[in-house]
This record gives C-alpha cells, sequence and structure tokens, in this order.
C-alpha cells in the first residue's frame, strides 16, 4: 500500500481533488468516517502507454482510462460534509450531506469520487461520479 498524500491547491487554485472509491462509512456521533481507495484518471498518451503495458484496451479519444494507485486511507469528516449527488439521490443533481450517505456507503468499494481539498488541506465537499469509473480499474 503507498502512502498517502493530502493532495494541496495549486498556487491561485481554491481546491485540489483526490479521485476515489469512497465506502466503508460509519457515523460516530456528528462524524462519518469512510475508507478512500485512491484512483486515477490517465489520458492521451499515458493512457495509451499504460493499456499497452498492462493487456487493455486504449480508451478512446476523449475517455480517460481510471487505475487504482494502490493507495487506501481513512478519512473522518463532520456529517455536514457537503456532497454533490446524482445516482446516490435517484439520478437527480441533488445537494446532500454525508451524513445522509452513511447507508449507501457502508458496503465495498462501488462508488467514486472527486474529494475536494481547500487550502488548508481539509475536504471541503464530495462529487460524486457514479458507481464505476469511465473504464475497467486496474491496479498501477
Amino acid at each position: 500500500m503507498s502512502a498517502f498524500t493530502t493532495p494541496t491547491p495549486a498556487p491561485g487554485e481554491e481546491y485540489a481533488s483526490e479521485l476515489g472509491y469512497v465506502y466503508g462509512a460509519v457515523a460516530e456521533g456528528d462524524k462519518v468516517r469512510v475508507t478512500v481507495k485512491q484512483l486515477r484518471e490517465l489520458r492521451g498518451d499515458a493512457a495509451s502507454a499504460y493499456a499497452r503495458a498492462h493487456g487493455l484496451t486504449a480508451p478512446a479519444d476523449g475517455e480517460a482510462l481510471v487505475v487504482d494507485t494502490g493507495t487506501v486511507h481513512v478519512l473522518t469528516l463532520p456529517d455536514g460534509t457537503p456532497v454533490e449527488a446524482r445516482e446516490l439521490s435517484g439520478n437527480r443533481a441533488t445537494d446532500m450531506r454525508l451524513g445522509q450517505l452513511v447507508g449507501e456507503l457502508r458496503s465495498r468499494a462501488k462508488w467514486t469520487f472527486w474529494i475536494d481539498y481547500d487550502t488548508r488541506r481539509q475536504v471541503a465537499s464530495l462529487r460524486e461520479v457514479g458507481q464505476r469509473p469511465d473504464r475497467a480499474v486496474t491496479r498501477s
């Protein structure tokens, strides 16, 4: 397992993001503990080279190849952490709170999110990607 490094926004940027499966949710008072299995999007030449090296089909132009980085970490967040949901809210774009999704996120790794970190390196919000990434997930 690789060590986790909290994403830091680039100079002049408000947020930095991490892509990952979010699962194993447990409510702990006014907090929610989740496990994050980090993923990485590869596009263009990087995706094609990775696919060739691992016997995969290269993604079409504009598509991403999503790979498992081998990094797994735990976050404990306020239950009021904002979540932009779509599939989790019945296929309608909805702003929710993490505490509302503990039941859905309790099981195995199946829901992917962009996790946004602010300049203080704290989670500002989660944005649902869906149940599966764009392409097959492969361990890098």
